[in-house]
């Protein structure tokens, strides 16, 4: 697979694992009613106007950040940016 598909999927299992609920209307849908494949089919049928707000609303929301500097066993001095949640439960 490639990076962009890498992508891609990493964005839409993220995107599915933070719908909670969907308003269409007056009605409220609890997503947790609904089967994984039924919350892909949705997310997949949003339109473009739709899809890039949800896209903007990640790339703009806060995010983590820290920088470890270390001297390895050569002398050489490394920085390591931690950059998701997952940097800081693999390092090491």
């Amino acid at each position: 697979m490639e990076d962009g598909a890498d992508e891609v999927e990493s964005f839409m299992r993220i995107l599915r694992h933070c719908i909670d609920k969907i308003w269409e209307g007056d009605e409220v849908h609890e997503v947790s009613q609904y089967t994984e494949e039924e919350v892909v089919e949705f997310i997949e049928s949003l339109d473009v106007k739709t899809f890039q707000k949800i896209q903007t609303f990640f790339d703009t929301m806060p995010k983590i950040r820290h920088e470890v500097s270390y001297t390895n066993s050569l002398g050489t001095e490394k920085t390591i940016p931690l950059t998701s949640l997952a940097d800081f439960f693999t390092l090491g």
